[in-house]
């Protein structure tokens, strides 16, 4: 099963759970609620993994998997693409 798939099912799961009115819309029923989508809770989870990672806020054995392409990366706007690189001497 690949990721979409599963992102498809769980997300007709919420659309299932959400339901109270099938005539209205999935956004207008995610709004109302304060819900993300699941999608949306993917991303927002990868990228909260991604920022507590970066900053040495999670264990010392995933933050070490990660490397900076230049030593004064804050100097630089986080703009910039591809300063960090996945480190493939640590296993």
């Amino acid at each position: 099963m690949s990721n979409n798939v599963g992102i498809e099912r769980l997300q007709k799961i919420q659309n299932k759970c959400m339901r109270v009115n099938k005539y209205v819309p999935k956004e207008i029923m995610l709004k109302s609620l304060n819900l993300l989508s699941v999608n949306q809770m993917v991303i927002f989870n990868t990228l909260i993994a991604i920022y507590k990672i970066v900053n040495k806020i999670w264990p010392e054995s995933l933050s070490n998997k990660i490397t900076y392409k230049n030593s004064n990366l804050r100097k630089q706007t986080l703009r910039n693409c591809n300063l960090i690189e996945k480190n493939n001497s640590v296993r």
